[in-house]
């Protein structure tokens, strides 16, 4: 069995997910300290708090993607990884033995969705800025 270090870490942790009926999602208030925030169509919708691990992690991953693309579409997809991973959040900085930024327990860190889409942002605003001079 071989061992694959993570990239970056899409934080999932017992997201929750609805019947097709609303939407339910957990966010974290303070280290630690969840609090769940229910968007319920039907009060009567079946919901789980149990829905966490790569089923939640990639489509999240995925919809940061969207996010930093929606707000700077010329992105190549090497040009979005390098922004997920230079704007991750280090997670257990001291601990996690993190080397050029990089750590074999936590990848590049956990993702930061707001940092990811400032920085499309910055990248797209230079790049006008740079074609308005030429």
């Amino acid at each position: 069995m071989s061992f694959e270090a993570p990239d970056v870490a899409a934080q999932a942790v017992r997201a929750a997910r609805t019947a097709l009926t609303g939407t339910a999602i957990l966010h974290e208030t303070s280290p630690r300290r969840y609090e769940r925030t229910m968007l319920l169509h039907d009060t009567g919708a079946a919901y789980t708090d149990n829905f966490g691990g790569t089923s939640s992690a990639a489509p999240l991953a995925a919809g940061i993607d969207a996010l930093v693309l929606s707000v700077n579409p010329s992105l190549t997809r090497m040009q979005v990884r390098d922004i997920l991973r230079a704007t991750a959040k280090k997670i257990d900085s001291p601990g996690g033995d993190y080397r050029d930024g990089y750590s074999l327990q936590y990848g590049y860190g956990r993702l930061n969705a707001h940092e990811a889409v400032r920085s499309a942002q910055t990248r797209a605003a230079r790049r006008r800025s740079a074609g308005s001079r030429g």
